[in-house]
């Protein structure tokens, strides 16, 4: 299956299914932490982000992060039918989490999501995680890291360099084919990122007076 794509039409976002870790200096335990991966299928050009969990306030977190790093909103925003966005699987009309969808109304985009079991949906995000693992874990096997800042810093340290490697039998970057091709097809970010709001309503109880 090939798929074209427009600058700026649409990113691809997933988790990759290994996971990487820090060690807490206190109690010597080794804290794992999922990886979220975003791709932007016209120029590849893709951010990584390593996660305490994979919770929605956290999956938000990275999705503002994503945004940020691209300097603009795509039209579309494509995932699989992970748990934190889909309530409700549907092939024609699955039913989004009502704070997803809060968010991409906020940033002036739309949500999509594959269809079960197809990963040929967003191949790009997908080939997006496993270079991951070649250019991002592989490197940073052997590291240890004592905090979740400093284990992005290092993640982001060789995603720069991954973004910056020719693509295989070409001359350019995805950087480069970003820059040219693509970052002023994004549309402007807002000028805050979204934030989860909790609003607590405290109810009275209704008292009944008998006389």
């Amino acid at each position: 299956m090939h798929h074209e794509h427009k600058a700026g039409e649409i990113i691809q976002i997933d988790f990759a299914g290994d996971k990487m870790s820090y060690v807490e200096p206190e109690t010597g335990e080794i804290i794992e932490c999922v990886i979220f991966v975003a791709v932007l299928p016209f120029s590849g050009y893709t951010y990584v982000m390593a996660l305490a969990d994979a919770t929605l306030p956290q999956l938000v977190k990275a999705l503002n992060n994503c945004l940020l790093y691209f300097s603009g909103v795509s039209v579309y925003i494509k995932c699989d039918n992970m748990k934190q966005a889909v309530i409700k699987s549907c092939l024609y009309e699955p039913t989004l989490n009502e704070i997803l969808e809060q968010w991409s109304v906020y940033n002036g985009t739309a949500l999509l999501t594959a269809r079960v079991r197809k990963p040929k949906d967003k191949p790009h995000v997908e080939q997006g995680v496993h270079l991951s693992y070649q250019r991002i874990f592989a490197p940073l096997r052997n590291e240890v890291f004592l905090s979740l800042n400093e284990l992005n810093e290092a993640i982001w340290r060789e995603l720069e360099n991954h973004n910056h490697e020719p693509f295989q039998k070409k001359r350019f970057t995805r950087y480069e084919r970003f820059i040219d091709g693509e970052k002023s097809k994004l549309a402007p970010l807002p000028q805050f990122p979204f934030v989860i709001k909790h609003r607590q309503q405290n109810l009275l109880p209704t008292i009944t007076t008998f006389i």
